[in-house]
């Protein structure tokens, strides 16, 4: 998780300007910021030697100040297994606290965080935040008004699921769904569609596989055993692109900025395949275009 964060070259800037910024005004008591500058320390120790570097000190401070990281085992007394997501989320969100007053233009130029979206609080959601416009509509009364939402996050999730074999159907299927919700007209819970929408893209996307899901009991034994059910994983494979195009996610608004660039890019590509497919049958001895063969 570490690794995948110090391989954002702004992120990594980010950090050592905030170390520099907090030696000469170092801030008591600041949890975030000891952990921001403690992540930098490590990684700057990583630039600097090509031997393997074990991060006694961010490890120390994250336990202090995310105390879930410091939950042990009462019968081994060695530290529990902690998820790398929930370790992602505590360093983004420790580091966009602490660097809260940086100005993301200063570093990333003057459109930092207005990718479709407005200006952001700090770096770290220039980078990694996404705006979401989703859309909620009842299912069972078409009279019911439809509930629109602003949303942030800053990543993606990909459900898995037995139909699920390709990283776009799980990034849909986390965008689109079903959930239950009051009816003001029908006076009761009701199932209503969600659909999210992204309006601003970031940088860089961060994307979580979600493996995990909720197993309800399935028969007498399991029910005895687990009666509130137990939390199982996918274990498959699921492919994804080199390239993914986010276009399909993105609602009106973005894909009218998108657009223009993407036609583009289509026409040049275009190109590049003729010219390369005309080479290919100078090469060959063949025509394209007329279904003449030369031999």
């Amino acid at each position: 998780t570490l690794q995948c964060l110090k391989a954002v070259p702004e992120f990594n800037q980010s950090l050592q300007q905030f170390s520099a910024a907090q030696a000469q005004a170092p801030r008591a008591g600041d949890g975030n910021g000891m952990l921001t500058s403690q992540l930098g320390s490590l990684f700057r120790q990583m630039d600097n030697t090509l031997e393997p570097v074990t991060p006694f000190g961010f490890v120390q401070v994250l336990r202090q100040v995310f105390a879930q990281f410091d939950e042990k085992n009462p019968k081994t007394g060695y530290h529990r297994q902690q998820d790398a997501d929930e370790l992602q989320n505590a360093v983004m969100t420790a580091v966009a606290n602490a660097a809260r007053q940086a100005d993301p233009g200063a570093l990333l130029g003057p459109s930092a965080g207005q990718h479709g979206g407005g200006a952001t609080a700090n770096v770290e959601d220039a980078l990694f935040g996404i705006e979401f416009s989703n859309t909620l509509k009842c299912l069972a009364c078409d009279a019911e008004p439809a509930v629109l939402k602003s949303e942030t996050a800053r990543k993606l999730v990909c459900n898995i699921s037995r139909d699920v074999s390709h990283m776009y159907a799980g990034l849909k299927m986390n965008l689109e769904g079903n959930l239950e919700k009051m009816s003001g007209i029908l006076g009761q819970t009701v199932p209503w569609s969600t659909t999210k929408r992204i309006k601003r893209l970031p940088r860089y996307i961060c994307i979580q596989f979600n493996r995990f899901y909720w197993k309800q009991p399935d028969g007498p034994a399991m029910a005895r055993d687990h009666p509130n059910g137990l939390p199982c994983k996918m274990v498959k494979a699921v492919s994804f692109p080199e390239k993914l195009d986010m276009f399909d996610f993105c609602d009106d608004s973005l894909q009218a900025l998108l657009k223009p660039v993407r036609e583009a890019f289509a026409v040049k590509y275009v190109f590049k395949t003729k010219t390369m497919l005309r080479i290919v049958s100078h090469c060959l001895g063949f025509r394209i275009g007329n279904g003449e063969n030369n031999d």
